[in-house]
């Protein structure tokens, strides 16, 4: 007898046990693979635990569906055969939690090496984060839904420290400062709370981010979840200028996040006391492995001189906010399946022309990229008029006129006209 509901989980969504494929991943869920017509799928099987009730499961799910329908870059959670984010099923006499989303394409971030991780791929990352950020600023939770402020459950920033006198000093004199950060308005809402590079997926040639494992989303701030970028990739980094990698990195994944959610200077400045939160938290419970050989390379370079820096209040990066902030890097188109929504057509404008160094052009597929040179090319040469042009490039009007700037080539003004009206 098998000792998980393998038969049952799959006969909620209208699928045999021998259609289930064991998947990598998953710290404390089973997660398999099934195919359905319109794509592979995702099965998690969620073992009884104090933490994973119902109710903060279809709080997780509820938020993820409410992400996918407004165009976030998230696995589309699939309701099973009665209609359920997420089944409840009884085996072995326990309750076994049931979930499906569909697949998302590409390669876990964590397996790509950090070379290919482009200025426009970074951008594509931040623009992903921003747009999560962006639909949290007006999402409402359904009744009985709302998941915990981020001190109120366990994650990366919330981290008891009880039997480490020095360290729990250290703790103590970060969360102060924290307590006393203000909650509410534009910058606090539902984060992810775990936004390392294990939790997104990331397509090379659309340069498409996908972002998945919400178990820990939290109400928060956001600057948290970049937080947690950063701080990851600096770890990741093996090189010797880590100052100038993580300042291009940071002013990369900004770029790319400016195109969904503001950048607020007040809440970057804290960005190094959630650093330093971070490094704590982790360092204790990493610690138990210093000075011993470890086979995880995350943790090997983590651990070295992480001590002394938090006993003498080391940064953990020594980075200049305001010179981030006021960087003005190549910015590389989204790509189409996720373009950015347009706030103020003559901000988008300006924006658009501000922005056009010499450089790579966003590759979508050869084809597409071909399709959209032509229409280009016949426009500019009034030629095909812009209705035409968009059609060929395989764009609505609207987004093809506001992505002439990427080619150096300003609308007609008939053309900008109708952008001025439809600004009104």
């Amino acid at each position: 007898m098998s000792t998980l509901p393998l038969a049952e989980a799959a006969a909620l969504y209208g699928k045999d046990e021998s259609a289930l494929r064991l998947m990598r991943g998953g710290h404390f869920a089973y997660t398999y693979s099934f195919l359905r017509e319109d794509g592979e799928c995702v099965l998690r099987i969620l073992p009884p635990g104090d933490e994973l009730d119902l109710r903060s499961q279809q709080a997780v799910m509820g938020w993820m569906r409410y992400l996918a329908e407004n165009g976030a870059a998230v696995p589309e959670p699939l309701p099973s055969e009665d209609g359920n984010l997420v089944e409840a099923l009884i085996f072995d006499r326990r309750e076994w939690l049931i979930l499906a989303m569909r697949r998302a394409p590409g390669v876990l971030s964590e397996e790509l090496p950090l070379k290919q991780w482009t200025p426009a791929l970074v951008q594509s990352l931040g623009r992903a984060v921003g747009r999560i950020h962006s639909l949290a600023r007006r999402y409402v939770p359904p009744g009985g839904q709302r998941r915990p402020d981020w001190d109120a459950a366990g994650n990366l920033f919330n981290h008891p420290i009880p039997e480490q006198p020095w360290l729990a000093r250290k703790q103590a004199a970060v969360l102060e400062r924290v307590h006393k950060l203000p909650r509410g308005g534009d910058e606090y809402g539902m984060i992810h709370a775990d936004l390392h590079f294990g939790n997104f997926f990331v397509e090379i040639p659309t340069r498409t981010i996908t972002i998945f494992d919400f178990d820990d989303c939290v109400f928060g701030w956001y600057i948290m979840d970049l937080a947690v970028l950063l701080f990851d990739v600096l770890v990741l980094y093996d090189g010797e200028d880590r100052v100038g990698y993580g300042t291009d990195f940071l002013v990369n994944l900004l770029a790319g996040y400016r195109d969904e959610n503001p950048v607020d200077r007040f809440w970057m400045g804290q960005l190094p006391l959630f650093l330093k939160l971070l490094e704590i938290n982790l360092y204790t419970d990493l610690q138990a492995l210093e000075g011993a050989e470890s086979d995880d390379p995350w943790v090997s370079r983590f651990l070295p001189g992480c001590r002394e820096k938090i006993e003498k209040d080391v940064p953990y990066i020594e980075l200049d906010i305001g010179s981030v902030l006021d960087a003005r890097p190549q910015v590389y188109a989204a790509p189409l399946a996720i373009r950015p929504k347009v706030r103020s057509r003559k901000a988008e404008r300006v924006r658009l022309t501000e922005r056009l160094p010499p450089g790579p052009r966003p590759i979508y597929s050869f084809w597409h990229e071909l399709r959209a040179l032509i229409a280009v090319k016949l426009y500019s040469a009034e030629r095909i008029s812009a209705d035409r042009a968009a059609r060929l490039a395989g764009l609505n009007r609207l987004q093809f006129l506001l992505g002439l700037g990427l080619y150096r080539i300003f609308p007609l003004e008939a053309e900008l006209a109708d952008l001025e009206k439809q600004d009104e």
